[in-house]
């Protein structure tokens, strides 16, 4: 409330959310919601819940009075992208940030550091330039520098480049979107909607893609090639048994759950249901 009347009076405001941590494995969940129509700030308190984010069954509040909130801010409207609520569970809780736009209205801005020098292409040319000078007055040919395609001093800005590009492309896969290259853009981008951070279909392909990547360079660029048979006989059933066949089984269930997710969805958002909950949990920033 004080954060919302703050970017009324400033321009902008920001809170930190946390969690409520029982035990070591324990903790009380709770949602956030603004509701746009009565510019009403709804929290509602949840189950007890693991780490995994599973509920125990019969924790919840059993009065309304106790476990249900709304605070009016007056003369403010909200505008946020997602009309959802934000589940608080585990770890750290998110920050949000409050924006007053020209128009009056105050956007709810979730993770605000999404849309600054941290998830922006510019960071990561910069860095990779650091390094770049760094590795090429530092790195030497090596012992064997007929195997190398590149001159050795250039992996390391090239690691550190592809890296970071595709973390921001794989955000960019999401809702969220990035400030691709701040600070010459003000506002992020936004994502292309295909998938959510706690989806588990899209985050087991990339990091079953990295897992795949990794085996096979590490059996192409075996010691002594010539003295050590390769492991992976052929490439195309490599990247067929281990690549594509799972990939397809992947496709299949997550655009199969999209297709049920879109027959149940519900037009209207009701605040006061878990339905559309917003899942805090970021996989990527973990």
């Amino acid at each position: 409330y004080k954060a919302i009347n703050k970017a009324k009076e400033t321009g902008r405001g920001t809170v930190q959310l946390h969690t409520m941590q029982l035990a070591s494995n324990r903790w009380r969940s709770y949602t956030l919601g603004f509701d746009s129509k009565s510019s009403e700030v709804c929290v509602e308190i949840g189950p007890i819940v693991d780490t995994g984010q599973i509920p125990f069954e019969g924790t919840e509040l059993k009065d309304p009075k106790r476990s249900v909130a709304r605070v009016k801010v007056d003369d403010c409207e909200f505008y946020q992208q997602f009309d959802k609520k934000s589940q608080i569970a585990i770890m750290t809780g998110p920050c949000f940030e409050f924006v007053k736009r020209e128009n009056g209205k105050i956007e709810i801005v979730f993770l605000p550091w999404h849309r600054t020098w941290s998830h922006s292409f510019t960071l990561g040319l910069l860095i990779s330039f650091i390094v770049g000078i760094i590795s090429f007055l530092t790195v030497g040919d090596g012992p064997n520098p007929e195997l190398y395609t590149i001159p050795r001093w250039m992996l390391y800005p090239l690691i550190i480049l592809f890296g970071s590009m595709v973390h921001i492309i794989e955000d960019s896969t999401g809702f969220m979107g990035n400030n691709l290259f701040y600070p010459f853009t003000k506002d992020r981008t936004n994502g292309l909607g295909l998938m959510s951070a706690a989806e588990a279909i899209p985050n087991f392909l990339f990091v079953w893609t990295s897992i795949i990547c990794i085996l096979f360079n590490l059996d192409r660029f075996r010691w002594a090639p010539d003295e050590v048979a390769a492991g992976i006989s052929s490439q195309l059933a490599f990247w067929g048994w281990f690549y594509l066949f799972p990939l397809a089984v992947m496709a299949y269930y997550f655009f199969k759950g999209k297709r049920e997710k879109a027959i149940k969805a519900v037009k209207t958002v009701d605040f006061d249901s878990q339905s559309g909950a917003e899942q805090e949990t970021d996989v990527s920033v973990i």
